[in-house]
């Protein structure tokens, strides 16, 4: 799940929740935590809706309960875009926001909002005169790199394949590879020249030390030598 999707599937959840009697009291329910966050009560809580959504979510936070706020702030932090994607709040600077969900068609969004109505609710909006305020892991709307956990028995000794004179030319032969031989290629140089080897034995990749780690202990008891762990983005 990319974070763009993590803050519409986290806003999706509290869509229903509404005031009691329009006094913003939901009986200590989500309305009170939100204005908790920023010390309020019974103020207009869209923009508090936004800002719990996005803490939750794990991204960065750039609303406010002051919808004004959060367009200059936006403008000063550069959090303003021109491209709309999931996620993102649409502002009516000095009105209301919301979150937008998905794309209708050019300059109309789906999206959820807090206070629309005393609920939480889904909405067709144009964005017309809108301004849109994103976190910056939701700016590429692209899935967010983790780290993986692996393992690698030096004592195997890769196949060398090359080498080229053109890296193009590697990365060409590299690219017609059976997929279950790609899966083991690596890209080497040797001098200025472009090859790749087959056959580094690694294991993993697991999503985290502790997990990587116990299996170490069972593989390395089983092969009689020790293996070198590392960890990269993926």
């Amino acid at each position: 799940m990319t974070p763009n999707e993590r803050v519409v599937a986290t806003a999706a959840r509290y869509i229903g929740v509404r005031e009691k009697n329009g006094t913003n009291d939901d009986g200590g329910g989500p309305i009170t935590k939100w204005e908790a966050f920023w010390n309020l009560r019974y103020e207009p809580w869209c923009g508090m809706f936004a800002s719990g959504i996005l803490r939750e979510a794990g991204v960065t936070d750039v609303s406010n309960p002051g919808t004004s706020v959060i367009c200059e702030q936006g403008r000063a932090k550069g959090w303003t875009t021109s491209t709309p994607v999931p996620g993102a709040l649409v502002v009516w600077c000095g009105q209301h926001v919301e979150i937008l969900v998905s794309c209708v068609r050019p300059s109309v969004w789906n999206t959820i909002g807090g206070n629309t109505g005393d609920m939480v609710a889904r909405r067709v909006r144009s964005l017309a005169g809108a301004t849109i305020v994103v976190s910056p892991e939701l700016r590429e709307n692209k899935p967010a790199k983790h780290r993986a956990y692996y393992l690698e028995d030096t004592a195997v000794k890769p196949t060398l394949y090359g080498p080229w004179r053109l890296k193009s030319t590697r990365d060409k032969k590299m690219a017609a590879l059976r997929p279950a031989l790609k899966a083991h290629a690596r890209p080497v140089r040797i001098g200025k020249r472009y090859a790749f080897t087959i056959g580094r034995r690694v294991y993993g990749p697991w999503l985290d030390t502790a997990s990587r780690d116990a299996s170490r202990t069972v593989l390395e008891a089983r092969l009689g030598r020790t293996l070198r762990p590392f960890s990269r983005l993926v």
